[in-house]
C-alpha cells in the first residue's frame, strides 16, 4: 500500500516538473520569437510611455513603435522639436533646438534628459528660452547637452515641461528616440 502512494507521488511529481520545464521553454522561446513592438505589445509586455511607445521584453531587448515625426500627438500644439528628428544618431554634446509655449518654462528654462535604454540618465540640464517666456506663444529654445557614454546604442531625449508645484497633474513631457554614438 506504501509502496503505491509513494509511486503515486513520485509520478506526480514528475508530471508537474515536467510541465513547469515545458511552459519555462515554451515561453522563452516566444519571447525570442518576439521582432516586433506590435508582437511585443500583444504579448503583454510593458510599454514606455514615450512618444514613439516602447516595448521591453524580459531577455533586455526593446522595440519602439513605427511613429512619424509628424505624429508628436497632441503635444505638437506645446512643445516643438526641430532637432534632433525623431531616430536620428546624435553625438555628445548634441545641441537640441525647437520652440514651446509659454507655460511650459518656468524662470525661462524646463529639464531635458538624455537616457539610454535602460532608462539610466546619462545627460541632463536646463532648456533655455531664447525670448520672453511669459507668454503663451511659442518661444524658442536650445540647449547643447553633453552625455556619459553607455553600454546600449538606443536611447531617448526627455523634454519635461517645468513643474515647480510638484504636482502629478502638472507634468508632461515628450520623448524623442535617438541612437547614441560612442563618446
Amino acid at each position: 500500500m506504501k509502496l503505491k502512494v509513494l509511486v503515486s507521488i513520485i509520478t506526480i511529481l514528475v508530471l508537474v516538473i515536467t510541465g513547469a520545464v515545458y511552459f519555462y521553454f515554451k515561453e522563452k522561446a516566444a519571447i525570442k520569437n518576439i521582432s516586433s513592438f506590435a508582437e511585443c505589445k500583444e504579448n503583454g509586455f510593458p510599454i514606455q510611455e514615450s512618444f514613439p511607445a516602447r516595448c521591453s521584453t524580459p531577455d533586455g531587448r526593446t522595440f519602439t513603435e513605427e511613429a512619424s515625426v509628424d505624429s508628436q500627438d497632441s503635444h505638437t500644439n506645446l512643445i516643438q522639436v526641430l532637432l534632433p528628428k525623431p531616430n536620428d544618431t546624435i553625438k555628445s554634446p548634441v545641441t537640441i533646438t525647437g520652440r514651446a509655449r509659454g507655460y511650459w518654462y518656468f524662470e525661462a528654462s524646463f529639464p531635458v534628459e538624455i537616457l539610454d535604454a535602460e532608462g539610466k540618465i546619462i545627460g541632463q540640464g536646463p532648456a533655455q528660452a531664447n525670448g520672453n517666456w511669459m507668454t503663451e506663444d511659442f518661444v524658442p529654445f536650445t540647449l547643447s547637452l553633453g552625455y556619459t557614454s553607455s553600454t546600449t546604442q538606443s536611447g531617448t531625449i526627455v523634454l519635461r515641461k517645468d513643474n515647480p508645484s510638484g504636482l502629478p497633474e502638472n507634468d508632461d513631457s515628450i520623448s524623442i528616440p535617438v541612437t547614441l554614438q560612442p563618446n
